[in-house]
């Protein structure tokens, strides 16, 4: 195996099932916490953890320069992500 550069369809690629990813936790983080499942302590750090993964994925679209809004509509998850802001925002202004 050599040690290449990633290609910008990797970086894409990688962008996308790292956003996925983060923002299913996020929902799914606020389902077992609305079900009681999750205790309010795990739930804050774990959003906490989930918003900071958030801020340096957009860092690296930045840095790549693939526009976010383009990205979400392509994978087809704008909603949720837009729900993932949302529950953030709420947990933030607590």
């Amino acid at each position: 195996m050599t040690n290449r550069k990633k290609n910008s369809i990797e970086i894409k690629s990688e962008l996308e099932s790292e956003i996925f990813a983060t923002v299913n936790t996020i929902l799914n983080l606020n389902r077992k916490y609305r079900k009681g499942i999750l205790k309010e302590i795990f739930f804050q750090r774990s959003i906490k953890s989930a918003t900071n993964d958030l801020l340096e994925l957009n860092l690296s679209l930045n840095k790549h320069n693939i526009v976010l809004s383009k990205l979400l509509n392509h994978m087809n998850i704008t909603d949720d992500y837009y729900k993932a802001i949302d529950i953030i925002n709420k947990i933030s202004s607590l």
